[in-house]
């Protein structure tokens, strides 16, 4: 009977290789909300038959290619596309190869977009003729601009931050509003004019704070930032540099952009 089960649990895995021992996740990126997460599952190299899988799954759910999904993609093998999270049931989403489709709806809806080779839909500079077909080899050591971008991408990744959209930019001009007759300000304070959203209505270089971090250094200049502070989330640590802050702990702006 061992023997049997044992013959059964090779089989198994021969015909589904890219069970969920052997793949890892690629990207997990919290919904603002928290409700929710976007995970890319990618399989191991000894995988056989495996594609890459974007799903959206509930907080806390097993990150696995077996948990039930709320809407789900199949990519292909080792991809790593562009992912922003727009509301709290819509993602922007974009694949290397990939051209704009019709948008996927459901719970979370996919917005697809097409992938840009110069300027990501997110706002960050590639190197002139970085195709997606291949990544530039380091030359040396990695430049100013480039630590301050890897550091806040990475913080993407971890769910410290996410991608700002104009429903960010408009909750916190919208709050001043009402605010501004109480504070004795004159009409029109607290719009946000150096925030531009592009046609998918993310914003460049703004992020909205999610969980207790640390501001990476070298902020200034053309490497700043725009961070958006929930009301009852910490304000990040670190040097701001030339960035804006804005909070909606006690609604103030900090920063050199503040007017």
């Amino acid at each position: 009977m061992m023997r049997l089960l044992i013959l059964c649990a090779l089989v198994s895995s021969a015909l589904f290789g890219c069970h969920h021992e052997s793949e890892h996740v690629l990207q997990l990126i919290p919904s603002p909300n928290g409700a929710y997460q976007v995970v890319v599952l990618d399989c191991a190299a000894d995988a056989r038959d495996c594609s890459t899988l974007l799903k959206v799954i509930r907080a806390g759910e097993p990150k696995t290619r077996e948990t039930r999904s709320v809407q789900e993609m199949v990519l292909t093998r080792g991809v790593q596309p562009r992912i922003a999270w727009m509301s709290d049931s819509e993602l922007v989403i974009e694949v290397p190869g990939g051209s704009s489709r019709p948008t996927m709806k459901g719970e979370v809806s996919f917005v697809l977009a097409p992938w840009r080779a110069t300027t990501s839909l997110f706002g960050s500079r590639l190197p002139p003729g970085a195709g997606m077909a291949r990544t530039p080899v380091p030359t040396g050591p990695p430049t100013l601009a480039e630590s301050v971008e890897t550091s806040l991408d990475e913080a993407v990744r971890k769910g410290l931050l996410r991608r700002a959209n104009l429903g960010d930019k408009k909750q916190w001009e919208a709050e001043m509003a009402r605010l501004a007759p109480e504070r004795g300000l004159p009409p029109g304070t607290g719009e946000i004019r150096s925030l531009r959203a592009n046609s998918a209505g993310t914003l460049s270089d703004a992020y909205v704070v999610l969980r207790p971090m640390t501001l990476p250094a070298g902020l200034y200049g053309a490497h700043s930032a725009a961070f958006f502070v929930p009301k009852g989330t910490a304000r990040p640590r670190g040097n701001p540099g030339h960035s804006v802050i804005y909070d909606f702990n006690d609604m103030s702006c900090t920063g050199v952009g503040c007017g």
